[in-house]
């Protein structure tokens, strides 16, 4: 018992000794911070004393107070006792900013006006009287056209003016469908410009645009920095008369390989790269937080940080992506209840590659993704990948509004297995063809597994979206169950190809439904079903098992299966379209499945109702209705 006693008083005394620091913008350094009426006052004074924080201490940021600089965390917690930053007192969450607010301007002639701002890194993010505001671009609308080039470092167009010089600024070019490149001009010479090499080489045909450069500012609210400059259109306004804020810190919290650090309601704004930046740090915990007008990320994971908890938080207004948690080494990424908006929206002011203008990436094995909310989206809003991971639950509206080829919810052939995507919402994934000059129908999808082995994907809804609601694209061992997808170009479409057959997926008790044909006399206005192939006919049955599904398309109720073999050519009869009995027939398909009930000859009688929330939803019906199962 004594050995035990002893035990117990060693425990008590640790927790005991967990204190509270408070920092007030109105406190003073050199008081003892030890409470609410003795606070330090600056972040400065917060960095000088993590170093002697033990587990279970915590830092408080008074509420309604604004404090400007980097927090960079130097001791780690524990797993029963984390260092916690924090808040006290009522009102508004305490703001960590990287901003400043820019007075004193210089009137540069032309409408533009200067002032000369020292920032860590070149800025990528200002506001405008609490508007987030794109650089100044030519053309201001539009996309100018690539004739030819040269790898990935050059191009010529033959209606580029030599002047103004462009060297300096940036370019940025549709180099892919699900590619908007960034990149320096090193020189401008005649009609061609030499830049900084780009992803991968452009292609003829294709667009692009200039933009932060002092000769593109013409239009209210526009701006560039060059040299230690900030130069802004104002036109006939009076730069004094509006608030303008720009990033001079590139980060507001860093944590270099330091565990259990939990970071609650705290509201951060105005980082230049990433608002929360975390590296080889295990057990971070983000939670009930404001982060708003980053440059690049909200919140940034590198690989190898295990088990991040990313809960509760607002995340809006970040030009590149909202949630970043990257990693094949990353176990265990939990983000779970956010609402993520208006990541990556902005053209032009997101990163070059892939991974650019998502809302939420999330790679890592036995991560899981659920319960969002993620909206206005530049590219894909959920990007995901790893060994038996999740995404479950979220809603996601409005999102490929910058490139296109993307999702709402998004995997990469990483060939890991089990992959579940299950109870999503996803709405209007819109394509964005301009600049892209071999713009395809079917770019941007509700569900796009690309190339994934061994997924679950059950009890989903997409509807609305320009491509597929569930896109399976060379891919196998993919289970489609009980999903709906409603007006989507395509309802569900299977690719295959020599090197990556469609094989053993499973699509059944599915409601595939398309809404209309937009050209009566085009019958591959929205298909509900489709299996394509670059194969011979013989290839086309081989995708595995389609039963008990519903296939609906109550207005031109016909020719709403595809099947497209000796993709992607144009003979004669390679590409056909059935109605269910054909289908059947022709493949021995979906035997236990069933089409449309009734037919209609109006759109408008159909109607579409889903419920994104986690209660029950009445819905008040105006006239008599009856379900694609037939049930009045």
């Amino acid at each position: 018992m004594r050995g035990i006693l002893s035990l117990l008083l060693c425990l008590f005394s640790i927790i005991a000794s967990a204190t509270d620091y408070y920092v007030s913008s109105t406190g003073n350094d050199s008081a003892n911070g030890l409470s609410s009426s003795t606070p330090w006052k600056s972040i400065s004074k917060v960095n000088s004393e993590f170093s002697n924080l033990n587990p279970g201490d915590r830092i408080l940021f008074k509420r309604g107070d604004v404090f400007y600089g980097t927090i960079k965390v130097e001791k780690s917690g524990t797993a029963s006792s984390p260092i916690t930053l924090s808040s006290y007192g009522t009102g508004a969450l305490p703001r960590i900013s990287g901003f400043t607010t820019v007075t004193g301007w210089t009137n540069a002639g032309g409408g533009i006006y200067s002032k000369s701002i020292s920032c860590e890194s070149s800025p990528n993010i200002l506001v405008l009287d609490g508007t987030n505001k794109a650089k100044g671009r030519w053309p201001n609308t539009g996309w100018k056209t690539i004739d030819s080039y040269s790898g990935t470092t050059s191009f010529t167009d033959s209606d580029l003016p030599s002047s103004p010089d462009w060297t300096g600024a940036e370019v940025v070019i549709r180099t892919f469908a699900s590619l908007v490149d960034r990149s320096t001009v090193l020189d401008h010479n005649g009609n061609s410009l030499s830049y900084t090499a780009l992803t991968q080489d452009p292609v003829n045909g294709v667009g692009y645009f200039i933009q932060n450069h002092r000769g593109t500012l013409d239009t209210y609210g526009e701006w560039s920095y060059n040299n230690g400059t900030l130069y802004m259109f104002f036109g006939s306004e009076n730069p004094d008369n509006h608030d303008v804020k720009i990033s001079i810190r590139d980060r507001l919290i860093i944590m270099l390989s330091k565990h259990y650090i939990t970071i609650d309601n705290i509201h951060f704004e105005g980082a230049n790269l990433d608002g929360i930046y975390n590296d080889l740090s295990d057990y971070m915990s983000v939670k009930n937080c404001v982060i708003e007008f980053g440059g690049q990320q909200g919140i940034k994971a590198e690989a190898n940080s295990d088990h991040p908890l990313i809960e509760n938080n607002t995340i809006r207004n970040n030009n590149n992506v909202g949630i970043y948690l990257r990693g094949d080494n990353s176990i265990g990424n939990i983000i779970r209840n956010n609402n993520v908006s208006y990541s990556g929206y902005l053209l032009g002011m997101g990163t070059s590659g892939y991974y650019a203008y998502c809302g939420i990436i999330n790679d890592g094995p036995s991560s899981l993704t659920t319960y969002n909310k993620v909206e206005q989206t530049g590219y894909c809003a959920i990007r995901f990948g790893g060994q038996n991971c999740e995404v479950s639950y979220n809603f996601i509206n409005y999102c490929n509004l910058c490139k296109d080829d993307g999702a709402g919810i998004y995997s990469w052939r990483d060939y890991n297995t089990g992959k579940v995507i299950k109870n999503n919402i996803i709405l209007n994934s819109l394509a964005c063809p301009d600049g892209w000059a071999y713009y395809e129908v079917l770019r941007s999808h509700g569900i796009y597994l690309d190339g994934v082995r061994n997924a679950l994907v059950s009890n989903n809804t997409a509807a609305g979206n320009d491509g597929c609601g569930i896109f399976i694209n060379v891919g196998q061992g993919i289970t489609a169950e009980n999903n709906t997808c409603y007006d989507n170009i395509w309802g569900l479409r299977i690719t295959s190809d020599p090197d990556r057959l469609a094989r053993y997926h499973n699509i059944n008790h599915n409601i595939l439904f398309a809404k209309e044909v937009v050209n009566p006399s085009d019958n591959w206005n929205q298909i509900a079903f489709g299996v394509v192939t670059k194969l011979d006919g013989s290839d086309l049955p081989n995708f595995g098992t389609s039963d008990y599904n519903y296939f609906a398309r109550p207005v031109n109720n016909d020719n709403y299966i595809e099947a497209w073999k000796n993709a992607w050519g144009w003979a004669p009869g390679d590409r056909m379209a059935y109605n269910l009995s054909e289908w059947q027939s022709a493949y021995g398909k979906d035997s236990h499945s069933s089409p449309s009930p009734i037919t209609v000859s109006d759109p408008n009688k159909i109607r579409f109702e889903y419920n994104a929330s986690t209660t029950s939803k009445v819905v008040s019906l105006d006239g008599s209705y009856i379900d694609v199962k037939g049930a009045k």
